[in-house]
Order: structure tokens, then sequence, then C-alpha cells
């Protein structure tokens, strides 16, 4: 009997620990002309206080779980996102610019 609830244990543990494991993410974020680019916000999708910033060499590392999707978002660039697949693989993304057109400017003197 003991050791029947020895093993239930052991299994009711192993699967708990599997079904929530996490890694780190990383990978490096550029522009279309493959410079990196510093200061991009990498979040994950519904986890609010989970992000990362990506350094001077566009580089970044976050602890996410398989199936979790990273957000990439920054000034003056057109947000993305990326389902995490495999955390062994580094995760290489190109930002867009996104271009805004101002359709009219108004000033006033006071």
């Amino acid at each position: 009997m003991k050791k029947i609830l020895y093993m239930l244990l052991v299994m009711f543990f192993s699967l708990s620990m599997a079904n929530g494991q996490s890694s780190t993410a990383n990978g490096k974020v550029t522009d279309v002309n493959y410079k990196p680019l510093e200061g991009v916000t990498v979040g994950i999708q519904g986890k609010a206080g989970k992000s990362a910033v990506t350094n001077a060499n566009g580089d970044f590392t976050i602890t996410a779980a398989s199936g979790d999707v990273l957000t990439f978002s920054s000034v003056g660039f057109k947000a993305e996102k990326v389902k995490v697949t495999n955390l062994s693989a580094k995760i290489n993304l190109i930002l867009k610019e996104q271009v805004n057109v101002m359709d009219e400017v108004v000033v006033t003197a006071g």
C-alpha cells in the first residue's frame, strides 16, 4: 500500500512540474537593414508584468513557457507577435517601421 501511494505521489509531482515548465526564450531584434534595435519591449501576451527590453545589440532574454506568445513593441515600429514553440531555438525578429501620415497640422498663436 505504501509503495502504491509513493508511486502516485511521484506521478502527481512529475505531471504538475511538466505542465508548467518554463525556461528562457532569447533572441535578437533588428530593423529591415539588420541593424540591432535597442529598447524594444518584449512581453508575454496575457501576463502583465512579465517583460524584458532589448540591449544595445538588440538581444533579449525573457522567462517564458512553450506556447506563450511574445509581443514586441517600440516607438516608430509596427508591433509583432511570435508564439514560442521551441525554447532552445533563438528568436530572430525584424521589426518594420510604422509610417504615420498626418493629414493636416493646425498652428494657433496665443
